[in-house]
């Protein structure tokens, strides 16, 4: 049976699913939140991984009629003779896909040392696919804290920079000035909302001042300041939509005093509150929760390959984004130097940041199973991804049958050849089967996987599924553990094949709609092959 092992953690605080609280919103997959929402209980002090209440006691019934259902957790799972397999994105042969190449991304900055710290690369921004003009487009700094630029693609590989009118022959969208220096930008599409001026939104940090406020745009180029933030940020802070719940969420973050007996010497340690808001504007004002930070499964993983038994020190960015029925977490998790630091050199240094994922059901409690980077840098001397790995917001895209994960990362040298930490930014790009994060597999022996009680409100079943030698049947079951007549095994036509989409038929019946809104199991027979997902349509 599958299991992540959330009934053997030790809980930060008390669990409302068994004190009989949650009396709060009830979710589209049948998760009932808790009456105080968002949760209190959690511990900062606490070095055990997160609570998620809804794998230690799951809805009786889980509804499926949002998006494909993935195996990322055992959310779904009731029983499982399956084995579960991790995948990770393979870089895109054609990286970088942006370099520093213009003046206006090799710019010096004062306030950095006077050094020319170039870059054309996300620090956090986003990525995006704009229906309105069929065009990918990609905010990223250029310039290390300098402008914000924003480029073109129509095919979300090959990208160009654009010239508009904000900074004349340049793609700049938000210069910086006297008094501003950017950091994080955190922008989204906002493809619900209705004033067409502001389909563009973004959170934005101001070095200068250290002060941070929201902004809005009609077309992603000409930004305007809707409200400041009137709570504490800090760079690395980024917001996020959850269209399953309709609100907004600020991902703030935070600096504590360094445990010495938990982290490095001089490293701080980074970790996120928790606002949320209905509408954008609210979001300025809402009232920060603690939310989470590293525990004890954060190992450092070194650019050796070999892994240190010290916890990872700081969650230096995190970017959330819905992907089919989930949230998905785009975490950048500090390590360490590449070498050592030193007070005459401590911008020498390069900075060994890793990419990790974790998987939401509600938006707020995150199960993170694989605890193996998603994405690393390459650690070689002079390539352009070398370190400092981050994620960008957005990720993935959707793209045909592929997933895009787009993340930025460092060379660690100015246009000069100086070491620098900051220097030689560039955008990257990591291609991954569609629903592929996760896949449930079988051998030369047939293995089973039994879902929960589900109920859904389609006909027509699919699956994403590869399996060229083997076969995939299913049969549907009562609450009982009854087959249901005709979807028997014996009468699924086998699924084989490697397709993202495929179809499940049964002899004797035309579709699934005599078992639709009734709660049913699935099982799963599956034979030489992988199982990524299933879903059940119109």
């Amino acid at each position: 049976m599958v299991s992540d092992g959330h009934s053997q953690a030790v809980k930060t605080g008390r669990s409302p699913h068994a004190a009989g609280e949650l009396t709060g919103e009830l979710l589209y997959n049948g998760i009932r939140l808790p009456a105080v929402w968002p949760p209190r209980n959690m511990v900062p002090g606490s070095r055990e991984p997160m609570p998620v209440p809804y794998l230690d006691a799951p809805p009786a019934v889980i509804r499926i009629d949002v998006g494909r259902q993935l195996f990322v957790d055992g959310f779904l799972i009731e029983d499982s003779t399956l084995e579960r397999t991790f995948h990770k994105p393979q870089p895109w042969s054609g990286n970088p896909l942006l370099t520093p190449e213009k003046p206006w991304e090799q710019e010096t900055n004062k306030d950095w040392r006077s050094t020319r710290r170039s870059a054309a690369a996300s620090f956090d921004d986003g990525v995006f696919y704009d229906p309105a003009d069929k065009l990918f487009k990609l905010f990223y700094a250029a310039g290390q804290c300098n402008h914000t630029a924003l480029a073109y693609s129509d095919d979300g590989l090959h990208w160009r920079r654009p010239e508009f009118d904000v900074v004349k022959g340049t793609n700049i969208v938000i210069p910086k000035a006297d008094d501003f220096t950017r950091d994080s930008f955190s922008p989204l599409l906002d493809l619900e909302t209705r004033d067409p001026q502001q389909r563009f939104k973004a959170y934005i940090y101001n070095r200068m001042g250290h002060t941070s406020s929201l902004l809005t745009s009609p077309d992603g180029i000409h930004w305007k300041t809707l409200a400041p933030l009137t709570y504490p940020t800090g760079d690395g802070t980024a917001i996020f939509y959850n269209p399953f719940r309709k609100v907004w969420v600020c991902a703030v973050k935070r600096v504590t005093p360094t445990p010495p007996h938990v982290f490095s010497p001089g490293d701080g340690h980074e970790i996120k509150y928790y606002s949320e808001s209905r509408d954008f504007r609210g979001l300025a004002d809402a009232e920060p929760v603690f939310w989470f930070h590293t525990d004890r499964l954060d190992k450092r993983f070194l650019a050796d390959g070999t892994i240190d038994s010290a916890t990872q020190s700081s969650i230096y960015a995190m970017r959330a984004t819905p992907y089919e029925s989930i949230m998905l977490a785009n975490i950048a998790l500090f390590a360490h130097y590449l070498e050592a630091p030193k007070a005459t050199s401590w911008y020498t240094a390069g900075k060994n940041t890793q990419w990790w994922l974790g998987y939401s059901r509600d938006g707020f409690h995150w199960a993170r199973p694989d605890r193996e980077p998603f994405v690393t840098g390459s650690f070689r001397d002079d390539a352009w991804d070398r370190s400092y790995v981050r994620p960008t917001g957005g990720s993935p895209l959707v793209v045909g049958d592929k997933l895009y994960f787009y993340y930025s990362a460092w060379k660690n040298k100015t246009p000069e050849g100086k070491a620098h930490k900051y220097a030689g930014g560039s955008m990257h790009v990591a291609l991954l089967r569609r629903d592929g994060f996760v896949s449930m597999d079988a051998g030369e022996k047939e293995g089973t996987l039994t879902t929960r009680p589900v109920a859904f409100t389609g006909k027509c079943m699919f699956v994403n599924a590869d399996c060229p030698h083997g076969e995939l049947r299913v049969e549907v079951l009562d609450k009982d553990g009854e087959v249901i007549e005709p979807f028997t095994k014996a009468a699924c036509k086998p699924v084989s094949g490697d397709k993202t989409l495929s179809r499940v038929e049964w002899q004797g019946a035309d579709d699934l709609a005599a078992v639709r809104d009734r709660p049913v199991r699935f099982r799963f027979s599956l034979k030489k092959g992988k199982l990524y997902a299933f879903w059940v349509d119109v």
